[in-house]
């Protein structure tokens, strides 16, 4: 099985999680980089799942990084949909509360990110080279190697 972690957005990353380890992929800046991706993993794809985190946009987010945000996110999902690749959508606080990583009070988004990596290399992937974008994508990969072991 290949497990796939999807963090949406511009400082996002793609996780692919095999038996055989772990590959940390920033997200491609356009769409024809996302479906490359995704299009060079085996066939069938029923042997993929892919866990993307459910995003939304937030009040504070000006209209115009909101709207590329949502075109972002529409568009990874769409990748995966024309790469027949199985995915489910995580909220952020599930994916984080399994591995005791929500954000704690007063933490900086930045701080909380950093927390996220050092658990991912300390602990998932010992050893393995993840670059900060891929934080979360790795511990999303993860999670979908726990939850969906036998695909969706």
């Amino acid at each position: 099985m290949v497990f796939i972690g999807v963090d949406p957005g511009a400082s996002g990353g793609i996780t692919f999680v095999t038996n055989i380890g772990v590959s940390p992929t920033v997200t491609p800046d356009d769409e024809n980089g996302v479906w490359q991706l995704f299009d060079t993993l085996p066939r069938p794809r029923t042997c993929c799942v892919a866990v993307i985190e459910r995003v939304h946009s937030m009040p504070r987010d000006g209209v115009a990084s909101a709207f590329k945000f949502g075109v972002s996110y529409g568009g990874l999902r769409m990748a995966l949909v024309a790469a027949g690749i199985p995915f489910a959508a995580v909220e952020p606080q599930t994916w984080q509360r399994e591995f005791g990583l929500l954000k704690l009070e007063d933490e900086s988004d930045s701080k909380h990110k950093t927390r996220i990596g050092e658990y991912a290399k300390s602990t998932l992937f010992p050893g393995a080279s993840i670059p900060r974008p891929c934080y979360d994508s790795a511990v999303i990969a993860e999670y979908a190697r726990r939850h969906y072991p036998r695909g969706l």
